[in-house]
């Protein structure tokens, strides 16, 4: 018995032994120098619409931001029962101007930087006056029938003006007076063969019309001429009507018409002939910005909630909307202009509802300025009003010429000069419409 429990316990104890977790041998790390973690960024997640039509949009360019404009306004935006604040006057510590009795003496031959055009009909005739820089003004043209349209080239001078449908061309002086003939231009009048509105060029060298439909844009000294049509029929330009030129020529602002009846405006850039629309207002007198990347357009007097002041982005078609009308107040604006000190010169008014009897009324316009990078507060430039019916601003924005409605009329248009340093408004005639600066 003794013999078997010793067996027994010399195998438990084998067991044990043989049970036991060997000793891990020592492993000897090598000190290696571990890589920063470097973060990746998260791919930008993209999600394709179901619907895969997609509006295109030309690229923006990155070398034509301006600085001032990184920090541009924001889009004012007013309630139904908000109204757009109304142009109040500088501080009382800064007074406007008091007019002097002798500040507009004609001895000092300056009354105007340069010639001014305009069209009056005192014979039952339009025909073209030059007023000049001292104030004298006469009658340039004595055609029969007179001219309805007319522009001055600021680089020669010379006048392209619109007579029986017919296009016709002279001198700074109204002489050489010639019919132009272009191969091509059937000045027989018709339906679709009107000749609208010929307008020179920034530059001066060449203007443009419209004619059946086309843009066409013709240089005088090359005798060239060149053609541009909208390739779709969704916007066929029935009555192309060229409004402004870009300050480098090389877009158009035109407005046409489906048939006559529904105008819209439309952009041509004129180095690649491409046609497309522009979301601008028709009411005023549209101007480029100084650098030809925005387009700025106002509603004279519109609906109530309307935008009254916008500026619009040729490149990418976003519009900025700078002032608007509220449900109770009408801002009227007019002719804006951007200068060089970074303000935007325009003529505005507010109307009340109770005093609003019709979408032709003409208010009686402030002209203002204010700042593109916070258009919240104008500052008023002249003590009295005008109801302006044209308004034509000279590049240092220092004056502004008027034609003035009378009794709220689009007849009896007396011409003015308006400072914006608030000098007494000089009269310059007491008819006239149509101005233009002419060659200086």
């Amino acid at each position: 018995m003794k013999k078997f429990f010793w067996i027994m316990g010399m195998v438990v104890m084998l067991y044990s032994v043989a049970c036991q977790a060997p000793t891990p041998t020592p492993i000897a790390f090598i000190a290696t120098a571990i890589p920063p973690t470097i973060a990746t960024p998260s791919p930008t997640l993209t999600i394709t619409p179901t619907n895969t039509t997609t509006p295109t949009l030309r690229a923006k360019p990155t070398n034509t931001v301006r600085p001032r404009l990184q920090t541009k306004m924001a889009m004012i935006t007013i309630t139904p029962d908000t109204a757009t604040p109304t142009p109040t006057r500088p501080p009382t510590n800064t007074p406007l101007p008091t007019p002097l009795a002798h500040e507009w003496d004609k001895a000092t031959k300056n009354l105007l930087p340069a010639p001014l055009y305009y069209l009056a009909n005192r014979t039952n005739e339009h025909q073209v006056w030059r007023i000049e820089k001292d104030g004298r003004k006469r009658r340039i043209t004595n055609h029969p029938g007179g001219f309805y349209n007319f522009d001055v080239s600021a680089r020669t001078g010379e006048l392209v003006l619109l007579n029986n449908n017919g296009i016709w061309l002279s001198d700074q002086f109204g002489k050489n007076l010639r019919l132009l003939t272009i191969e091509g231009l059937d000045t027989t009048y018709g339906t679709y063969r009107r000749i609208l509105h010929p307008i020179w060029s920034t530059s001066g060298s060449e203007f443009a019309f419209g004619y059946c439909g086309e843009i066409w844009i013709y240089n005088p000294a090359k005798n060239q001429l060149d053609k541009i049509h909208s390739p779709s029929s969704e916007y066929v330009l029935w009555y192309p009507f060229p409004r402004a030129w870009s300050p480098d020529d090389d877009f158009l602002l035109v407005v046409a018409s489906y048939g006559g009846d529904t105008s819209f405006p439309v952009l041509v850039n004129v180095k690649t002939k491409e046609v497309e629309t522009i979301s601008v207002s028709l009411a005023s007198r549209a101007s480029w910005a100084r650098d030809a990347r925005f387009i700025y357009s106002a509603s004279e007097v519109g609906y109530f909630g309307e935008t009254a002041l916008m500026q619009t982005d040729i490149t990418s078609g976003y519009v900025i909307e700078l002032m608007r009308s509220s449900w109770h107040e009408i801002n009227a604006v007019t002719t804006p202009q951007e200068g060089d000190d970074g303000g935007l010169y325009f003529f505005h008014a507010t109307v009340t509802r109770d005093k609003y009897p019709d979408r032709y009324f003409i208010p009686e316009y402030h002209m203002v300025r204010a700042d593109l990078v916070d258009m919240t507060k104008l500052v008023l430039l002249r003590n009295e009003t005008h109801q302006v019916l044209e308004a034509l601003w000279v590049p240092d924005m220092s004056l502004a010429v008027i034609v003035e409605a009378r009794n709220g009329t689009f007849t009896g248009r007396k011409v003015y000069v308006l400072t914006t340093d608030n000098r007494a408004p000089l009269l310059l005639t007491d008819f006239g419409f149509h101005l233009h600066w002419g060659k200086n």
